[in-house]
């Protein structure tokens, strides 16, 4: 079996040339398409219930205050030391999309769909992925502490050294997944999830308790 480390996640489509926009207010046409644009220091304001989608644009140090994406579509698009902290992207369609040194504390994405994602260097404690659909999606050297998976569906995920502790993973099987690169002390879950997934030597304490014995040191 080949590590799950190498699965290959495919990068945003973006245009070598892509116009620039400075004036929030021309940002959003009136049906919410954002396309082939390049985003850069700014604060978005989008608390409205319109329906979004962003195609193949590049946001970088964007502050999207608290946004009520619910049902955004984002295709082939990069976000890039943006803060997108308690957004609600819930029921989101998510494909071709990279997430760089960004924040997203407490991010809502109950019941989303996400294909070829990947998360990297970025806090996402506090965010909420149950009841998703996780296929080729990576979270590498992220925070993701005291989140939810919970109920979701993973299909070729990564997760390398990331802090999953006190994470939920209830009902979300781990199968084929390596966790020796991670923190999981204290991950929630009720045991069977991990059945069929990878992991360390010394993690072996942390998983313990799931089984039911005690590991005693005779050293």
């Amino acid at each position: 079996m080949s590590s799950l480390k190498e699965i290959n996640i495919i990068k945003p489509k973006i245009k070598r040339v892509l116009d620039e926009a400075f004036e929030t207010d021309l940002l959003l046409t009136n049906d919410g398409y954002l396309c082939d644009l390049k985003i850069v220091d700014i604060t978005f304001d989008l608390k409205d219930e319109k329906r979004y989608k962003f195609d193949g644009c590049y946001f970088y140090n964007v502050d999207f205050n608290d946004p009520f994406l619910e049902k955004v579509e984002i295709i082939d698009c990069i976000f890039e030391k943006c803060d997108l902290s308690n957004a609600n992207l819930s029921k989101s369609n998510i494909h071709r999309v990279s997430f760089k040194n960004s924040k997203l504390l407490g991010v809502d994405f109950t019941n989303s769909v996400q294909k070829n994602v990947s998360f990297e260097d970025s806090m996402i404690k506090y965010a909420n992925y149950s009841f998703s659909d996780l296929n080729l999606v990576g979270f590498t050297n992220c925070e993701v502490e005291n989140s939810y998976f919970n109920d979701s569906k993973f299909d070729k995920i990564l997760f390398d050294n990331c802090n999953l502790n006190f994470t939920d993973f209830h009902n979300a099987s781990l199968k084929d997944i390596d966790l020796s690169s991670n923190n999981i002390e204290n991950i929630k879950l009720e045991g069977r999830e991990l059945r069929g997934s990878i992991v360390s030597l010394s993690q072996t304490m942390d998983i313990a308790r799931f089984l039911g014995i005690l590991i005693k040191d005779n050293y």
